[in-house]
């Protein structure tokens, strides 16, 4: 066994899955990587608030990284000195099509979610990211 092989063999694989039915999607990655070369990894402030939030609503939280795909958030994220952002959605299947599919219960659930995760930014809200590291 070569150096580094064994400690390869004992990291922990995180299968990163959207399943219908599984609860909302929480995006930690995302990149075009043609063209427009922009993408989001969102703030790590975003990513405790929702993740804390799931988990005391008890909500299923669904985690997602992609390439070959933008959001407007891509972009919103850079105005002005920069917008604390997360893309938040839901899982879906055949998207852009006339046979759209989705759990009803998932966007209910993203309902929910967002709701009670919202209601929670005030001017105690921390954005330093020394704060979640």
């Amino acid at each position: 066994m070569g150096a580094g092989q064994g400690e390869q063999r004992r990291r922990k694989t995180v299968v990163l899955r959207s399943d219908l039915g599984g609860g909302p999607g929480m995006s930690l990655y995302s990149f075009h990587g043609r063209g427009t070369l922009n993408g989001v990894i969102p703030h790590p402030a975003m990513v405790d608030l929702f993740e804390k939030t799931a988990r005391a609503e008890d909500i299923a939280l669904q985690r997602s990284a992609h390439i070959g795909a933008l959001t407007d958030l891509s972009y919103v994220q850079l105005v002005g000195k920069g917008v604390a952002s997360i893309d938040m959605g839901f899982p879906m299947r055949y998207s852009h099509s006339s046979l759209e599919l989705c759990d009803l219960n998932d966007l209910v659930a993203l309902t929910r979610l967002l709701d009670a995760a919202i209601a929670q930014i005030g001017p105690q809200f921390s954005l330093n990211r020394d704060d979640y590291t």
